[in-house]
């Protein structure tokens, strides 16, 4: 399932995520890429959980900070881990901007152990954007498309946000 990359700096590969057709191939989290997709993208068609009727805000959102020094770690391991979810916490004690959206990774290890950790923030104007909705709406996430970091891309973690759907 994983291969060593040519590079020390960037991290091991997962193999290739199989090609499809059609999207209506389409099997709900399992990874899959199309025709045209190269071997670095990976796929995967999450419903959200737990809300009776969810209503769609974002999609296709880059999650911010992948880069970052302490969630580094995190990222790689969710990025070649497996059983990936995403979950989004609000962080209104943040000191730079009090409608943060921290971006939580969980993902089983290659030894099948659960692991969680922040992966990144939800970019600060659609934090913004929810926050004028509504502070106290429930938001979830849905992951969508991982770009693995190879010689020409850098990674990219890319979500669709769903909220709860007024009655």
């Amino acid at each position: 399932m994983f291969r060593k990359n040519e590079s020390k700096d960037q991290p091991a590969l997962r193999r290739p995520a199989p090609i499809i057709e059609s999207r209506y191939d389409r099997r709900i989290d399992e990874e899959y890429r199309f025709p045209n997709d190269p071997p670095n993208v990976i796929r995967i068609l999450q419903v959200p959980e737990g809300f009776p009727t969810p209503m769609k805000i974002f999609e296709y959102v880059n999650v911010d900070g992948l880069y970052e020094e302490d969630m580094r770690n995190n990222v790689n391991g969710f990025i070649i881990g497996i059983n990936r979810k995403i979950e989004l916490k609000r962080d209104p004690t943040n000191k730079l901007n009090k409608n943060t959206i921290k971006v939580i990774g969980v993902w089983n290890d290659k030894d099948k152990n659960i692991r969680r950790g922040q992966i990144g923030w939800v970019p600060d104007h659609l934090a913004e954007e929810t926050a004028n909705m509504s502070s106290t709406i429930r938001l979830i996430a849905t992951l969508r498309t991982i770009y693995q970091e190879t010689k020409y891309q850098s990674q990219e973690i890319r979500i669709h946000i769903w909220g709860q759907r007024q009655a």
